[in-house]
């Protein structure tokens, strides 16, 4: 009996999917060639293959898999899928690759958004006279080095302070973003990576007065009581009438766009969180001593809610 060929059936199936074509040449070999849809998930292109990657990992598909017990007991799926482990966040933390995957990921999900993020904070000069701004959970530093090259005409002295894990802060250090590199000037100089928790009280340093904390996509990880612990962080590193950027998707902005559901429910999966309507969030920011100022739509799921420390 002649084996089965799985390369070939591999091959075959992405082929009908339209990831591969193929043709049999003069020795009567088959030979397949890349696409423009397979080009997308080449090295030289990360924003789709990074975020790929991390979804073909472990901690993320692992969660999903407990979907009937997560809806029926009310609780984590990292947490049933792994052990018992309050975060998924330990669980990228014990594997060094998943970890880079993930930082690569949402690095490349911030270069998307870059350009929106440019144009708002330009047109209503929401840093001209910031004296520093913080990225709490900014990764490697992408969307702190976008704020500061966006401000550097009305400010070139504003710094910055990428926050984090220590370990994702010491690797930020080690293996500088080439997306800050594209930028160029010395935007990579006025940037400070900073190792810490932000569920430690007085974890993250003190900021001059005048100064910004931002958070993209931190919220929506974590249940509402967690939140508040973030952010009562974030109130004692600012002082009254600073302001606090945070970038979330709003369920009730993009109520007819079906991904706000299926992204509620993977933040629902996988690290715990979800997403949040404005009134919701207006309620968790007050209770974090925070009082919303204004919202404004960036992009297709995504907008900036500006609140002031109280």
């Amino acid at each position: 009996m002649k084996k089965k060929n799985y390369m070939y059936s591999f091959m075959r199936c992405l082929e009908s999917q339209g990831y591969f074509s193929s043709e049999v040449d003069g020795s009567g070999v088959q030979r397949w060639k890349s696409t423009v849809k397979s080009s997308l998930l080449c090295s030289g292109d990360d924003k789709l293959r990074s975020l790929l990657m991390i979804i073909a990992q472990p901690p993320h598909y692992q969660p999903w898999g407990r979907v009937a017990d997560v809806v029926r007991e009310g609780r984590c799926g990292a947490e049933l899928a792994f052990d018992g482990v309050d975060s998924v966040w330990k669980v990228f933390a014990r594997n060094p690759h998943w970890q880079s995957s993930f930082d690569k990921a949402m690095s490349s999900l911030t270069v998307g958004a870059l350009r929106a993020v440019k144009e708002v904070v330009q047109r209503d000069s929401l840093l001209d006279k910031t004296p520093c701004v913080m990225d709490v959970g900014g990764g490697h530093g992408v969307l702190l080095a976008q704020l500061l090259q966006t401000g550097s005409s009305s400010n070139p002295a504003m710094r910055g302070i990428c926050f984090d894990q220590p370990h994702v802060a010491d690797a930020a250090r080690a293996s500088p973003s080439p997306e800050i590199a594209k930028m160029g000037g010395d935007v990579a100089a006025r940037i400070s990576f900073v190792g810490g928790d932000f569920f430690a009280e007085r974890s993250m340093p003190a900021l001059p007065a005048g100064s910004v904390i931002v958070m993209k996509h931190i919220l929506h990880d974590w249940d509402d009581t967690k939140c508040g612990v973030i952010l009562a962080c974030c109130h004692q590193a600012l002082s009254p009438g600073d302001r606090l950027f945070v970038f979330e998707q709003l369920l009730d902005a993009d109520a007819g766009n079906p991904m706000a559901a299926i992204m509620d429910m993977n933040m629902m999966m996988v690290p715990g969180g979800r997403e949040r309507t404005r009134k919701e969030f207006e309620s968790l920011l007050r209770t974090g001593g925070f009082k919303l100022d204004r919202v404004t739509n960036c992009s297709p799921m995504m907008s900036l809610l500006i609140a002031k420390r109280i």
